[in-house]
């Protein structure tokens, strides 16, 4: 059961993140281009911003409770030995080196580096 649980926590909280994503993409890009005003992406960055770093909070703790029930301690986590290892692995690693990005990226917008 809570197997079941955390992975529709997780779930949603990617749901979230991507929906929001995709929110920006398709609407409020599009008229920033056009119209040469990054103030809407600023508007957009405050609304959506705590709902996106919650479910990217949640999606991390859910992450690492679902790894934990596949891999007790952590044992074998980076070994690559098996097909859900190396997927986890990687979906890792290309999390954290967008977060990484992110972070930058944020640090820079906001001259705090």
């Amino acid at each position: 059961m809570l197997f079941k649980i955390l992975v529709i926590l997780h779930t949603m909280g990617a749901t979230v993140w991507t929906g929001g994503h995709l929110v920006l993409a398709v609407t409020v890009l599009p008229i920033t281009l056009k119209n040469h005003d990054l103030e809407r992406i600023h508007q957009f960055e405050e609304h959506f911003e705590g709902f996106g770093l919650a479910s990217l909070l949640l999606q991390v703790i859910t992450w690492l409770w679902l790894s934990w029930i596949y891999f007790p301690g952590f044992q074998n986590f980076l070994a690559f030995d098996s097909y859900l290892s190396t997927y986890i692995d990687i979906s890792t690693f290309t999390s954290e080196s967008y977060a990484l990005s992110r972070s930058l990226k944020f640090c820079v917008s906001h001259s705090i580096c």
